[in-house]
């Protein structure tokens, strides 16, 4: 940016003086505006054709210098990036003891992130921009995981553990086998399974121990690591029925941990774990609900049709959506101050409707659970406001820094009652 600022700097002082030093010129008065242009350009290259004996004239003589100054210095930043990254290359191909992450999902930098925290990481495959993952010093290296060209360049033949985190397994399972055959410093591999029964499949054969020249493999599955974090904290009562809501790969993970969990436990099973796929089914009140989708938005409209089941639900059914004649009348005569010509309309009445709002009427941006974020309650401002908080909640899901004026925001204040008094007139909507 800096050379390229002079560059600027250099061709207007240079196109400036030239058009003074030329009109002194006799055998240059004829020059066009674009002679005078390629005049200038050619102070970058020291040759500029028309130029004689001074005096040039001080924005002139400074463009002298400065223009073939920042071409040495575009020159050498050109030569400067291009060893530079050879040189990363090279020390990576000999780097020893470091992490490597294969996979594209935002999963795979996440992992990145915090393993960077402790050792040397390199990511392999992702969408993540360099100059983003630069920040948590995680190495990008971009191609094909299962090119063992990729692989190398990578430094898998000194890394210390190997993460394959690819939505495919059968590219997981490549990279695993890749990795054994050029790693030369032993070596722990992870990899993503596609199914937690195929899991415990490849366990039970013992593909996960101690191989040759200390290679070691071992598989996993997402869902069921996220299960059982999930349990960890919300499945305490054993004795208290569960049910899971969903038909995907996560919800049959939950049901499988729940079941583990009671077994172990000496817990009976029968009729305390159920699996459905409509949770218009679901008690609420005599059960523990998990709700899993593929999709966020069907997870949230089920959670919600669930918290307004029962006695809820019922008040909700018996709202009364229709508008008195005092109320329509207040308002219409609000509308026809703002457009006099409403006048002459005539009223049919009115409906009404319930208006979601938090406690004080203020938005809610903020993590609510352990990876669980929400940006809700800013009403018809969140339009307006969508870009800015939407890069404040990415920054939040990243780790980066963030606006600390957005800290107010936070759900937590509603545990130490910091409701925010701030706003416009009685509903105290910011604006």
């Amino acid at each position: 940016m800096v050379t390229a600022g002079l560059s600027v700097i250099a061709a207007l002082l240079g196109y400036v003086g030239l058009t003074y030093y030329l009109n002194e010129r006799p055998e240059y008065a004829g020059a066009e505006p674009f002679d005078r242009l390629y005049y200038t350009l050619q102070l970058f290259i020291l040759s500029p054709t028309p130029l004689g004996g001074p005096p040039y004239g001080a924005m002139l003589s400074i463009a002298m210098y400065l223009a073939p100054l920042t071409t040495v210095l575009a020159v050498l930043q050109a030569i400067s990036a291009v060893f530079r990254a050879r040189f990363a290359a090279w020390v990576l191909l000999r780097k020893r003891g470091h992490s490597v992450v294969v996979g594209a999902g935002p999963g795979a930098f996440l992992l990145a992130r915090r393993l960077a925290a402790t050792r040397p990481t390199v990511l392999v495959g992702s969408r993540i921009g360099s100059d983003v993952a630069s920040r948590d010093a995680v190495r990008i290296v971009d191609g094909d995981p299962t090119d063992e060209a990729t692989l190398r360049a990578a430094g898998v033949r000194g890394a210390a553990r190997v993460f394959a985190l690819d939505d495919s397994g059968a590219v997981n399972a490549s990279v695993a086998l890749l990795v054994r055959s050029l790693n030369q410093a032993g070596v722990a591999v992870f990899a993503r399974a596609d199914e937690g029964d195929l899991v415990a499949a490849l366990r039970a054969r013992r593909l996960g121990v101690d191989g040759h020249n200390g290679f070691r493999l071992d598989f996993f599955s997402i869902e069921d690591v996220a299960a059982a974090a999930l349990l960890d904290v919300h499945d305490r009562d054993l004795d208290r029925t569960a049910v899971v809501v969903g038909s995907d790969q996560f919800a049959h993970a939950v049901e499988r941990d729940l079941i583990r969990r009671r077994r172990r436990a000496g817990t009976p099973v029968a009729g305390r774990v159920m699996r459905i796929d409509d949770d218009a089914a679901v008690a609420q009140s005599a059960a523990t609900v998990y709700v899993s989708a593929s999709d966020a938005n069907d997870v949230l409209r089920r959670g919600l049709r669930l918290l307004l089941a029962g006695n809820d639900r019922d008040r909700l059914d018996a709202f009364d959506e229709r508008a008195g004649a005092d109320e329509t009348e207040r308002l219409g005569s609000a509308a026809i101050r703002r457009a006099p010509t409403l006048r002459h309309a005539t009223s049919r009445g009115g409906w009404a409707s319930l208006y979601d709002v938090s406690p004080d009427w203020q938005p809610v941006i903020g993590e609510i659970a352990p990876g669980m974020f929400v940006d809700a309650g800013t009403s018809g401002h969140g339009f307006k406001l969508a870009p800015a908080l939407g890069g404040h909640i990415a920054d939040l899901i990243i780790g980066a820094g963030t606006d600390p004026g957005l800290e107010q925001f936070h759900p937590r204040r509603f545990e130490r009652a910091g409701a925010l008094d701030a706003g416009f007139g009685e509903a105290r909507i910011l604006g």
